[in-house]
């Protein structure tokens, strides 16, 4: 048995927050420091692009044939969505226990879904459940 764990690289459109927690100091030692907030709009930009695998596992029997995975695409769908993807080892080895595979997913406007194939190699020799994975990476409008 061969199972793929989705494995999603979210690289794009995040916010990035220091992880620090400061003292506050205060000129006057009778009275402790009021704690100051300050809210920032986020300046506008293109709309975010959010694409997922539609399950977070899937599992194949060795003899099974070839995998298919379905991604999601959850934004407004009013444009053209493109995401790279390809296969990572994990203790199944690609050509040995799957055929690698590499590309992009081009979503037209109003696509929700598409698939990515992954040939299963069937051996004639037992073994126990191998993994690998499929990461969806540089998700960007077109």
């Amino acid at each position: 048995r061969v199972s793929v764990k989705a494995k999603e690289v979210l690289q794009q459109n995040l916010h990035v927050l220091p992880d620090k927690i400061g003292k506050m100091l205060s000129h006057d030692k009778e009275k402790p420091a009021e704690p100051q907030v300050r809210i920032e709009e986020e300046a506008p930009g293109p709309p975010r692009v959010k694409v997922e695998f539609c399950e977070p596992f899937y599992a194949v029997k060795e003899g099974g044939g070839d995998l298919h995975v379905q991604v999601r695409r959850y934004d407004d769908l009013t444009g053209h969505v493109v995401v790279k993807y390809r296969t990572v080892d994990g203790s199944a080895c690609r050509e040995k226990d799957y055929v690698h595979v590499e590309g992009t997913l081009s979503f037209l406007p109003n696509e929700a879904i598409k698939e990515i194939k992954v040939q299963i190699v069937d051996d004639t020799e037992w073994s126990n459940a191998r993994d690998f994975f499929l990461a969806l990476e540089e998700s960007r409008f077109k």
